[in-house]
């Protein structure tokens, strides 16, 4: 489960100081400017300022009165700053924020619409065609659209992101996002709504927290003929490979030297991992003894 404290410190995309801290560093400074006098804390972009009257001189209270009101009026304008918002949506798992930045949605692979190696890569291991995966790629992308359209939106991040600052090897942040309500707090998350409604594969190549639902939701969409899968007609949209979710049962991942197999997030899978359906993993190899994978009762 996300917690979503981390995505509400992310909705205006600026840095936050806890006000506690922030009070307890000004005290502890002795900063001249305000000479230990002055006591502010934050409530939200309320900011409350209690001034000592009494231990300024006049005229210099009057000083002391202008400075902090203009304390308050840059604060106050740097708290009211506008949420995130998803102002290109660029296919069904990549958008570009209102801050600038541009997201990849952990956890999902959608097919592509532009013209790139991945496409014509992924043309080659499903078994398709360029004009059905563009066009099924325009379908997952007007449906990420539709989501994120004229929407507040909040950001969260996995852990096993950290040692990479939360950032993809073309620089893009890694996340889960959020759509918020009018309060702004988190109505659903677009990662999960989108194989939920069966226009993503689950992405299983690297583990991240949401990587067993995940795949369990790609494979519930498939087999009620969600979204891409709704119309066979169109083309096969069976992912193979990194997305593949398994489709008879669960997935589990082997190494290129060893003789066990293990769960997405087992440590021994660091240097090297491969995805295989659990019952062809039960012929060649055994269950690890650290991860304790499942395996087929018999």
């Amino acid at each position: 489960m996300i917690d979503f404290k981390v995505a509400d410190l992310h909705v205006l995309g600026e840095a936050v100081v806890q006000p506690e801290k922030a009070q307890d560093n000004e005290q502890e400074r002795g900063d001249p400017g305000h000479g230990g006098n002055d006591v502010w804390q934050a409530s939200g972009t309320n900011l409350i300022i209690n001034e000592r009257r009494d231990s300024f001189p006049e005229p210099w209270s009057r000083y002391w009165m202008l400075k902090n009101f203009l304390l308050l009026f840059l604060l106050a304008g740097y708290a009211a700053a506008q949420p995130l918002e998803v102002t290109r949506v660029i296919d069904g798992d990549t958008f570009e924020l209102s801050d600038g930045r541009t997201v990849r949605l952990i956890g999902i692979d959608t097919p592509e619409t532009y013209v790139t190696g991945k496409l014509f890569a992924d043309v080659s291991r499903r078994g398709s065609s360029v004009e059905v995966q563009r066009a099924l790629g325009y379908r997952a992308t007007d449906h990420a659209r539709h989501l994120v359209e004229r929407k507040a939106i909040g950001l969260s991040f996995d852990p096993a992101n950290v040692a990479t600052g939360h950032r993809d090897r073309y620089g893009r942040i890694l996340a889960y996002v959020w759509v918020l309500d009018a309060d702004g707090r988190p109505s659903f998350m677009v990662n999960e709504r989108m194989l939920t409604d069966g226009y993503a594969y689950a992405y299983l190549r690297y583990p991240y927290g949401e990587m067993d639902r995940f795949a369990a939701l790609y494979r519930e969409a498939r087999s009620q003929g969600r979204g891409l899968w709704e119309d066979t007609s169109q083309g096969e949209a069976t992912p193979t490979g990194d997305t593949l979710a398994d489709e008879d049962g669960t997935m589990v991942y082997v190494t290129r030297t060893g003789h066990r197999y293990h769960r997405a997030t087992c440590r021994f899978l660091r240097t090297s991992r491969q995805p295989l359906p659990l019952s062809e993993a039960e012929k060649k190899y055994t269950p690890c003894r650290v991860c304790h994978p499942p395996v087929t009762a018999r």
